[in-house]
């Protein structure tokens, strides 16, 4: 397994930097970004390692991703060995991480080959058939998912999870406070202020006057 993931790691960091108009090419079994150029083309035609033996290369790629995903998982189910179960885990996560970047790739690979049907029928399939089922597969699963930025957004991703982002609703506005409402009044002769206590206490004194 060990030499599994230090074989696909790098063929997936490969795919997921492959930029918009690009290709892949298969040499001695391996992918490479096709670099373009006439001599290239010539000897891409003529060794088998043009757009059909990529597809092929790919196919088998993935599904034997899938395959390991789900075997690695079905594993540390039965595992006992604590130590043994966590490097698993960080091989699964690794495996996920670098699977989701790739689907970058692999759509700017559809893109390429966007005037070929059977071309953009094939890597639709692995995208949506393989890549996408074997992430899902593997969040639905008890394996623990470490808090990286890419778990993260895999997580967050709709495609993959099938869940929108629900919008945070938008804060409540502020409570108006109530204006205080003052009871002192202005005598206008005086030009003094005095309260509404003050004018009945006054009215009261007077009338104990007459």
């Amino acid at each position: 397994m060990d030499k599994f993931i230090t074989n696909t790691l790098p063929q997936l960091l490969l795919i997921s930097k492959i930029p918009r108009e690009g290709k892949l090419t298969v040499k001695n079994g391996e992918l490479d970004i096709y670099g373009g150029g006439i001599l290239n083309w010539t000897i891409r035609t003529f060794t088998g390692e043009g757009k059909k033996a990529t597809i092929i290369f790919l196919k088998d790629f993935y599904q034997n991703i899938r395959k390991a995903v789900t075997d690695l998982i079905k594993q540390n189910i039965k595992e006992d060995d604590p130590t043994t179960k966590n490097v698993r885990s960080g091989n699964l996560s690794a495996i996920i991480e670098n699977l989701y970047t790739s689907l970058e790739g692999i759509k700017n690979l559809t893109g390429t080959y966007h005037d070929n049907p059977k071309t953009i029928s094939d890597l639709e399939y692995i995208e949506n058939h393989v890549i996408i089922p074997t992430i899902q597969f593997y969040l639905s699963s008890d394996e623990p998912k470490p808090n990286t930025q890419a778990m993260r957004a895999i997580k967050d991703d709709v495609k993959i999870t099938g869940k929108k982002k629900v919008a945070k609703p938008p804060a409540p506005p502020p409570v108006s406070q109530p204006i205080p409402i003052s009871t002192t009044i202005i005598d206008e002769t005086r030009q003094n202020p005095f309260s509404l206590e003050e004018e009945a206490s006054t009215s009261l004194n007077s009338l104990n006057q007459i």
